[in-house]
């Protein structure tokens, strides 16, 4: 009967220790897509108003902060990515990213609507 009990208490220990572990390294969806969209983007073309058509280099970079505050020129504001759409807490608008990594930021600004497309700059 000691016997019983012993191997029941080990397989109960292993199951939790299991069960822990896949705890431990679940992590939420916008935690994961965080990590991966944190970071510096630069502007690689925008739609709207007079910017359609020309080049967009001197745009400001959106910086995506890993505490989530984020800068854009000179709008700071806190940024959420949740169920693959980027929010940002001063500008109306949604961002997401495309098959090639790209971000599709679509916005209005002024009246206007814009659709800007960046990419991640590399430290």
């Amino acid at each position: 009967m000691w016997h019983e009990t012993r191997v029941g208490d080990i397989c109960f220990s292993a199951l939790c220790t299991i069960l822990m572990l896949g705890l431990l390294c679940a992590r939420p969806n916008s935690v994961l897509a965080q990590d991966t969209i944190a970071g510096t983007w630069a502007c690689q073309s925008i739609s709207g108003g007079a910017y359609t058509g020309r080049p967009c280099r001197l745009e400001p970079w959106l910086k995506l902060e890993e505490g989530t505050a984020y800068v854009w020129g000179r709008e700071t504001g806190k940024w959420a990515f949740e169920h693959k759409v980027l929010t940002l807490s001063k500008r109306k608008g949604k961002g997401h990213l495309d098959a090639d990594g790209k971000l599709i930021y679509a916005y209005e600004m002024n009246g206007k609507q814009y659709v800007i497309t960046l990419y991640k700059r590399r430290p």
